[in-house]
């Protein structure tokens, strides 16, 4: 609770218990740095759930929705075009993901992650969760980011010419291992080339008896162990437990689901209290438009948790990172080098990337999120105000439009001068 803030908008109110924050203009604010400051009197930040969100926002009880990407939520959006509602829509910098414990646990094996993504459906939670609006992602990488759309062929610069633009269209992600599901045995096999090839008694593992693996790891029995933790009303972390609650057993994982708020979620995985007590969850994150992960792999245990929530532990990752960082705008070869050695060792499981939408009432005028980084600097741009009805244009005389419907069944409308 700040007695003092900085930027548009000044802390007025936080109710813990319902989530609620309220903002009002800070009068001190002297504009960011093209000399713009925020008209919109008061701002209340309060949460959401998918299943009520969009009968808040046509009821009016809320004005903006920010960020969905449930597939559900933006159809209902959608349909809600003619009812005063008008939305936007951007390629997220970011991706969806399973986030991996890789200094402790059976996590911190490579195989062991590895057996885990080929025991994982991307496509069927997509369709599931998403539908049309999100696609698979292998690495560290999301389709807002110029770098994938240069992969994915939708981006060329413009001067480009001869070698230099044969060079770009010769970019892609061919080289990534998508982990397919449907490639038989291929995670058991992973797991017996680890070395989890023991029951609980040191004795060799038989799927016909035994139910949990072990390896020996120093001398120790380590058993093939994930704790997941799910955060409560999430509806994507429960279709990720759908999935591998019935795959990780069935290869003998012993696969235990506890169910938290998502503070403890985040205070685990930031390793608050120094250890983790899950090693794997369920989330999503944004890269920043300076695409910089030097500090998010870097090897140092200072900042272990801090900024390498991962926990992995890999040089030749970390020098990539490093490369990336002081390489020229625009280079993308160490990129690619990066997203590939990502996509083996595996430091997450990634899982998609999406189309985020933005959905509000045609009262906020200029909000444009796509243009800006955040919600927050696209609102500082915004007012409020009613909506100017559309002007019907008076053709001149001589140049009517006669307009004919085409034959049903065709969605065309033939226009004749």
């Amino acid at each position: 609770h700040p007695s003092l803030t900085s930027g548009p908008y000044m802390l007025t109110a936080y109710d813990e218990e319902s989530g609620q924050v309220d903002f009002a203009i800070n009068p001190y604010f002297k504009g960011n740095y093209e000399g713009v400051v925020p008209v919109i009197d008061t701002i209340t930040l309060v949460p959401v759930l998918p299943e009520t969100m969009i009968d808040q926002l046509e009821s009016g009880e809320i004005d903006l929705l920010n960020k969905c990407v449930d597939s559900d939520v933006i159809l209902g959006g959608m349909a809600l075009a003619n009812d005063g509602i008008t939305n936007r829509n951007y390629a997220r910098l970011g991706y969806g993901f399973c986030a991996f414990a890789c200094e402790t646990g059976a996590t911190q094996f490579e195989k062991v992650r590895q057996a885990i993504a080929y025991s994982f459906d991307q496509d069927a939670f997509i369709m599931e969760h998403l539908g049309s609006f999100a696609i698979a992602v292998y690495s560290y990488y999301g389709v807002g980011q110029w770098m994938t759309l240069a992969a994915m062929g939708a981006l060329l610069p413009g001067n480009a010419e001869g070698e230099e633009a044969l060079a770009w269209g010769e970019i892609n992600l061919d080289g990534l291992n998508h982990y397919d599901p449907e490639i038989l045995n291929a995670a058991k096999d992973l797991l017996a080339e680890d070395g989890w090839t023991l029951n609980e008694n040191g004795e060799p593992f038989d799927p016909e008896v035994d139910t949990v693996r072990y390896k020996d790891v120093d001398g120790e029995l380590m058993s093939l162990t994930i704790r997941f933790a799910k955060v409560e009303g999430n509806e994507g972390a429960d279709l990720v437990v759908e999935q591998l609650s019935e795959t990780l057993p069935a290869l003998g994982f012993e696969f235990i689901v506890e169910e938290v708020p998502f503070s403890e979620m985040l205070s685990d995985y930031y390793r608050e209290d120094g250890e983790r007590q899950y090693n794997m969850n369920f989330m999503a994150t944004n890269f920043s438009n300076a695409f910089d992960p030097y500090y998010t792999f870097i090897t140092d245990p200072s900042v272990q948790g801090a900024t390498n929530t991962s926990g992995i532990v890999d040089e030749e990752l970390m020098d990539l990172a490093w490369e990336m960082r002081v390489t020229y705008p625009g280079q993308y070869l160490t990129w690619l080098a990066f997203v590939e050695r990502f996509n083996e060792l595996l430091p997450t499981m990634p899982i998609y990337s999406n189309i985020y939408f933005d959905f509000f009432t045609d009262w906020l005028q200029n909000y444009e999120p796509a243009t800006y980084y955040s919600w927050p600097v696209a609102i500082l741009y915004a007012y409020y105000a009613e909506p100017e009805e559309p002007v019907e244009e008076t053709p001149l005389p001589g140049t009517e439009e006669i307009i004919e419907e085409a034959p049903a069944g065709d969605d065309e409308i033939i226009i004749i001068d």
